[in-house]
């Protein structure tokens, strides 16, 4: 009986062993800094726009509409004065 539950007791210790090895191995894989890529010119790749800019607007509701005149005045970099 007593072999058993050292048994058992080895067999818990190296399994818990492991578990924290693999959460501190993943920690510190997750706070190493990443090396970026220099693209190859000035242009930017990608761009996120939400014209909800009056109090009020949300992307969240699903009513939402936005005037295509602020889109074309948005894209063109005018202001609508509005």
């Amino acid at each position: 009986m007593t072999n058993r539950h050292s048994r058992r007791l080895t067999v818990a210790l190296a399994v818990l062993t492991l578990v924290i090895v693999s959460i501190v191995i993943g920690l510190q894989r997750l706070t190493m800094p990443v090396s970026l890529v220099e693209g190859p010119s000035a242009r930017v790749a990608c761009l996120s726009y939400a014209p909800f800019r009056r109090p009020g607007e949300t992307p969240f509701d699903p009513d939402a509409r936005v005037p295509i005149e602020r889109l074309l005045a948005s894209l063109i970099f005018t202001e609508l004065g509005r």
